[in-house]
């Protein structure tokens, strides 16, 4: 992805078309971060009583916040205006365990969190690059999600997540409820279709994957811990989003060709896989 990228930056085509991409998008006076959100809708309410059973469980409960994942819970090139920033990782502007800013500003779980916990810790800020520090830059918390990681690499970033939780002592592994939220699968379904194992990117397989690493969760026995298993994108509207133009139909070669660019059988294996993955 690197080298990709490093080819696009000495490409005078799509480095124009880019530039024009870039103007139109980011001129919005709202593109960034959307309209400013005033006040909170929902009402704050505090119980000094902690719950024992996570279906008691409530916001203010909420301790500690991790994450495990690809790269849209590392916000890969989130607010990329050139090249460049498409190997930037904006953690603190991840919808699941991004901490940036405020809720007026950024729309993520943290932030919606902080506004019944102010004092809530885990949660990932500012940014790091792929190349360089990715999954163990200094300000990631327990964003341990790594651009470009499948479903097979989950139980892995389980046990760095765990891990981080015990040795950095970001959160108390007994006593602090805890939100972990697991998102993965669109990496998967993305790139099937290259993959000379043709059975490693399955439904069964995928299921496996999320199977052992909610067992390595589970087996851990952490405590007072939600999580939060996410969907997986339908990636079959990728193709659709080639109607972006040059700049769109480029990134999608790479990082999505199977949606993007599918033959008819390939086609219908995604129609057939993504019910399966969900």
């Amino acid at each position: 992805y690197v080298r990709f990228i490093d080819e696009l930056s000495v490409d005078e085509k799509f480095l124009e078309e880019y530039a024009k991409w870039s103007l139109e998008l980011f001129s919005q006076p709202d593109y960034l971060y959307g309209k400013p959100r005033d006040n909170f809708p929902c009402e704050i309410t505090k119980d000094t009583n902690v719950p024992t059973s996570v279906h008691a469980l409530r916001p203010s409960d909420i301790k500690c916040v991790g994450a495990i994942g690809d790269s849209l819970t590392a916000g890969l090139g989130a607010h990329a205006t050139t090249p460049v920033g498409l190997v930037v990782e904006n953690r603190g502007l991840s919808w699941s365990v991004g901490g940036d800013h405020t809720y007026s500003k950024v729309l993520s779980i943290p932030n919606v969190l902080r506004q019944y916990n102010p004092d809530l810790k885990g949660f990932s800020t500012k940014f790091s690059v792929i190349f360089l520090n990715g999954q163990n830059a200094t300000n990631n918390g327990l964003n341990v999600a790594k651009s470009g990681d499948r479903s097979n690499h989950m139980p892995d970033q389980a046990e760095i997540l765990m891990s981080r939780i015990k040795d950095e002592k970001l959160c108390d592994w007994n006593n602090d409820w805890k939100i972990i939220t697991f998102f993965v699968g669109g990496n998967d379904l993305c790139s099937f279709c290259e993959d000379k194992n043709v059975s490693k990117h399955t439904p069964e397989q995928y299921v496996s994957y999320v199977r052992d690493t909610l067992d390595k969760l589970y087996n851990a026995t952490i405590p007072r811990t939600l999580v939060n298993l996410i969907l997986v994108l339908d990636v079959r509207s990728v193709q659709s989003l080639n109607s972006g133009g040059f700049v769109c139909e480029t990134l999608h070669k790479r990082t999505c060709p199977c949606a993007a660019f599918p033959t008819p059988e390939e086609a219908r294996i995604l129609d057939d896989y993504v019910p399966q993955y969900h």
